[in-house]
């Protein structure tokens, strides 16, 4: 179906699992990381389409990380997932880039949906800025 890197950030190897499994499925290519200290480097050779991060992990600003990844490249898609969710949670997290935001727990197809979506409009734009 869909051949796109996504990384997924979470401190909770058990939704990490649960993303590889229904990603893979997807034909989607997953990496996963439980800190983002590790991640930046990464991010930075490779360049992936789409980011997930779980917003409230242990001891780690995923705010500072969001905006070194919007540094990195600002054309990288970010999601953000979030188990502490309210309209403040959300619009900062859209202040800070976040292209979607997901509030756990949340239906597999809702998450298929939105990456696909944002997926389809992220070509979207590159094919029309080539123009």
């Amino acid at each position: 179906m869909v051949k796109d890197g996504i990384v997924v950030i979470d401190d909770d190897q058990s939704v990490l699992k649960a993303f590889e499994k229904v990603l893979s499925a997807q034909d989607f290519s997953i990496t996963t990381y439980n800190r983002s200290e590790s991640v930046l480097n990464m991010i930075r050779q490779k360049k992936p389409k789409i980011v997930i991060i779980d917003m409230k992990m242990s001891d780690e600003n995923n705010r500072e990380l969001m905006n070194k990844i919007k540094q990195i490249d600002d054309n990288i898609v970010i999601i953000v997932m979030t188990s502490y969710s309210n309209i403040l949670t959300k619009r900062n997290a859209y202040l800070l880039g976040a292209d979607d935001y997901l509030q756990k727990p949340f239906e597999i197809s809702a998450m298929i949906s939105s990456l696909k979506r944002l997926i389809s409009k992220e070509r979207h734009t590159k094919l029309v800025s080539k123009g």
